[in-house]
């Protein structure tokens, strides 16, 4: 089943929250089946009202403030902090097509040997239509996702203009690589995310000026089965 890239980016950095030493041990796994279901209900089932008020029955409405209870308060902000940022409306379009873009790219070069195009696309994203259709177009700011860059692609698309990522279909190698990538792109500028794409093909084949020019999926296949996505050391 494919996943909304940001419920995921959600799901990921909550499940991260678990590992932490701080909060490995504090909650019983009922609290925690209780957290994942919030996050992942998150905001399609669950308003951002009764996440608080569920979340905060887990923190706990004791008036002494317990170790626990203060560490639970804390993993709850964290939490709060999550659900209230990694959201499609609210996040910085820019860096979300910047992040599609290279995400794409590294999944291109750890499959470098499955080269169909169409096998690529497919387990990728989500995409109902034709595989064929072009994926980015070359903006002045760099590569642009086009299925969810204006409203006459939401259309074509059949799209509420999200991204779904095709999650099940990779190997475990692939979900945690994906895992860690998100967490280290916490460390990259936005705008670095854009100097990268101007400086490496395919964008920089294209022209520069020109407004909506489509990048063929077959460039960005090519480009990047033989280089490495720069925020990666090793692959």
């Amino acid at each position: 089943m494919a996943k909304e890239f940001f419920k995921l980016i959600r799901e990921i950095k909550i499940n991260k929250l678990f590992l932490k030493k701080d909060y490995k041990d504090i909650f019983s796994s009922e609290e925690r089946k209780k957290i994942i279901d919030v996050v992942k209900n998150y905001p399609e089932i669950i308003s951002k009202n009764d996440a608080i008020s569920e979340l905060n029955d887990i923190a706990g409405k004791k008036e002494s403030k317990t170790k626990e209870k203060i560490l639970k308060e804390n993993f709850w902000e964290q939490v709060q902090f999550i659900l209230s940022n990694f959201q499609n409306e609210y996040y910085n379009k820019a860096r979300k097509f910047k992040m599609l873009y290279f995400l794409y790219g590294a999944h291109i070069y750890i499959r470098k040997n499955v080269m169909s195009f169409e096998k690529l696309s497919i387990d990728f994203f989500a995409i109902n239509n034709n595989a064929a259709e072009p994926l980015f177009w070359a903006f002045k700011n760099g590569p642009v996702l086009a299925k969810i860059s204006n409203e006459e692609i939401y259309k074509r698309f059949q799209t509420d203009g999200k991204v779904y990522l095709n999650y099940d279909k990779w190997t475990d190698d692939e979900k945690a690589l994906f895992d860690s990538t998100i967490e280290s792109f916490e460390l990259i500028t936005t705008q670095k995310f854009i100097d990268e794409s101007h400086i490496t093909k395919p964008w920089l084949s294209h022209n520069k000026n020109k407004y909506k020019e489509v990048i063929d999926n077959k460039e960005i296949i090519s480009y990047f089965a033989e280089n490495k996505p720069f925020f990666y050391l090793e692959l």
